[in-house]
Formats: structure tokens, sequence, C-alpha cells
């Protein structure tokens, strides 16, 4: 018994000590956020970023840094081959099939082609508008050193097939 006492008092003696000093007491709420009267809290207000809206220089719905053409309102994209070379300039565009190369005549059968390259060519379909769509098929019938060099995937090909008269002309 006289060995709990001795074990018993010190510790009772040492969380008296502890109760009173304050040490394992919980500071009340108040105490903990209220700053000292020493203390000020001065926040300056961050500043929200305002959004500029993208540019659009051409006005075309299709913001500069996407626009292939930014200052001209009909074009956006440009277009490219299979080769990865851009199409040229004035192409495509649609030509009546009679003014084609007599082989080509006789191999496109509407009465409408679309020139996809100088002297290269496919069937026009008036259901079909966007004239890109016929470049993104990767066909066309025609001159065969031009389709090699744009690397046209499918279609015939003749040599000297040259371009009809309502193209540009070089």
């Amino acid at each position: 018994m006289n060995r709990v006492k001795r074990t018993l008092i010190p510790s009772l003696v040492l969380l008296v000590a502890l109760v009173v000093s304050g040490c394992a007491t919980n500071q009340s709420e108040s105490a903990i956020s209220s700053p000292t009267p020493t203390q000020s809290k001065t926040e300056t207000p961050t500043p929200t970023p305002t959004r500029t809206p993208p540019a659009d220089s051409d006005a075309d719905g299709v913001i500069d840094l996407l626009d292939d053409f930014p200052q001209d309102p009909a074009r956006s994209k440009q277009l490219r081959y299979a080769s990865g070379d851009p199409v040229v300039e004035g192409y495509p565009l649609v030509v009546d099939t009679a003014q084609l190369d007599s082989r080509l005549v006789n191999w496109i059968k509407t009465p409408q082609a679309v020139a996809l390259a100088p002297g290269v060519y496919v069937g026009y379909n008036p259901a079909v508008t966007d004239l890109a769509v016929y470049l993104e098929s990767n066909t066309g019938d025609g001159d065969c050193a031009v389709r090699n060099l744009y690397e046209f995937g499918g279609g015939a090909c003749w040599d000297g097939v040259l371009p009809s008269p309502a193209e540009p002309q070089p």
C-alpha cells in the first residue's frame, strides 16, 4: 500500500500543478481566433482578372489563334493535300465536265466536276456543297504527275491532262 501511495501522490500533485498552470485546459475559441490588440489584420483585396475575349480580326467566327487566314473572312482553314502541301490557290472549284480533257469527260459521269488541283478532278454531287469534303476523300482522276505530286490515293490517271479553261491560269 505504501508503494501505491508513493507513486500515486506524486502523480496527483503533477496533475494538479498542470491544471492550475493552465497547460491541461483548452483555451476558448475566442482566445484562439481573435487577434491580440497589438496585431492588425489588413487584407488587400485580390483583383479579379478580367478575361479579354480572343481576337477574331476578320469576324468570321474563328479566333485568330485557330484561323489560318485571320484577315480573310471567306477562309479560315488552310486546306491541304494528302502530301501535306497546301491546296493550290483557287482550288477546289466546280467546273463543267464538258470543258475537261476528253479522257475525263468519258470517265466522269456527272455534268459537273470538282477541280482538286490543276488537271485532277472528281465528280460533283450537288448535295455535297462543301468542297473540302472532296479533298478529304483523297481520290481524284486526272494528270498522273499532279496526282503523284499531291499523293492522291485513288482514281485513274493519264499523262498530259491539262487544267480546264475555267480553272486559275498560271
